[in-house]
């Protein structure tokens, strides 16, 4: 039996509420088994199906679709959705990743997001040493 995963996600670089983001996509599934399955963008996925769905891995397909800047009105948003069909019992987990340098630090949950929809914020020691020691220079 299968489970459906939808996550969305929206960006705006040059609107009224700029610059904001909300919402995250995931990154990974990790199957009942214990298997973590990669949801990054492939070139050796095979053809989308009909409706749009890509295989990955014998058990998850995916299909992304995006939006974006038209010119008109939306100018300067985007946004972005995933579907994934996965065996029921597996969970998607999201990256978190250090606000300073923006490396990965590891993943989490979707229960683990913020209300915004996205990860928390893990910091590595010396960024927020780093970050830290701005702030009180900024003063």
């Amino acid at each position: 039996m299968k489970q459906t995963f939808s996550y969305r996600t929206e960006w705006s670089d040059r609107s009224e509420h700029s610059p904001s983001t909300t919402g995250q996509l995931p990154e990974v599934v990790e199957l009942p088994s214990g298997e973590r399955v990669s949801l990054e963008p492939d070139e050796g996925y095979e053809r989308a199906s009909r409706a749009g769905y890509v295989q990955v891995h014998p058990e998850v397909r995916l299909r992304y679709s995006h939006w974006g800047d038209d010119g008109t009105r939306s100018m300067g948003r985007a946004g972005g959705k995933v579907e994934i069909l996965a065996p029921k019992g597996s969970r998607v987990l999201f990256i978190t990743r250090c606000p300073l340098c923006g490396n990965a630090r590891g993943y989490v949950s979707a229960e683990a997001l913020d209300k915004n929809g996205r990860a928390p914020a893990d910091w590595h020691a010396d960024c927020a040493k780093r970050y830290h020691e701005m702030q009180e220079g900024d003063r």
